[in-house]
């Protein structure tokens, strides 16, 4: 298996690992030590930096993995990487897109707009996200508070890219600080059908269902209850550690 992918740091990883004394026994620095090894063994360099940057993001090393994440923007500004599968459905077919996905989440975190703004036209000009960085627009307007352009947004990214999962998860979380419940729901329903293994889908559709029968005073019909219950332990099944 090794022969057959040698460029990838999860395969390398575990090579590493089996090699230990006691490969069922790494302690985890240990094993931060043999990834970042695994990952130095990479030769191409946007994912090499796109793998360290996950390892650094892993770590706690928010600074660190910005740098390597931003490396991969910048290596080629015009290189889209484009495998014609969804990046966030396939995180791995597309390092670019990876990228550009997490230096936005980080700068939004920091709160950074400057930043933000500059991997949205990073998106926008290699279409990273397929419709034409319009959900990045939307994701950049909902963290500024404005939600009715992010709305707005969505909705038009959506319109160019429909079979798009968590385009449906993004605009659900927006109808929720809305107050547009139902309409959530909807998307929700939508993006589980498109990705339905997805714990992160799973467990917005959960959250939300446990809300809507805990705003009644008898916490939902029997059916809503039903349903909501079925629904956090698929989220549990689909990520028990979560």
């Amino acid at each position: 298996y090794l022969a057959a992918h040698p460029q990838r740091a999860a395969v390398l990883f575990t090579a590493l690992v089996l090699d230990e004394p006691d490969p069922r026994n790494v302690p985890p620095a240990r094993r931060d030590q043999l990834f970042a090894q695994a990952v130095s063994k990479l030769t191409d360099p946007v994912r090499q930096a796109t793998e360290l940057g996950l390892f650094y993001r892993h770590t706690n090393r928010d600074q660190e993995a910005l740098a390597q994440f931003l490396k991969v923007l910048d290596a080629d500004p015009q290189a889209s990487r484009t495998t014609g599968l969804p990046w966030m459905q396939v995180p791995f077919s597309n390092p670019v897109a990876l990228a550009a996905g997490m230096a936005f989440d980080t700068a939004v975190e920091m709160e950074d707009w400057t930043l933000a703004e500059r991997v949205v036209d990073r998106v926008r000009r290699g279409d990273l996200d397929g419709c034409a960085g319009m959900s990045f627009e939307a994701r950049l307007a909902h963290a500024r508070g404005d939600l009715e352009e992010a709305l707005a947004r969505m909705g038009a990214a959506l319109e160019r890219r429909p079979v798009f999962a968590h385009g449906y998860l993004t605009r659900a979380t927006i109808q929720e600080a809305l107050g547009n419940r139902e309409a959530a729901l909807e998307d929700l329903e939508r993006a589980t059908q498109l990705s339905p293994t997805s714990p992160a889908i799973a467990k917005s559709l959960a959250i939300v269902l446990v809300k809507r029968n805990r705003a009644v005073d008898t916490g939902g019909t029997e059916e809503q209850q039903g349903e909501a219950r079925v629904a956090v332990e698929r989220a549990l099944s689909l990520d028990p550690s979560d």
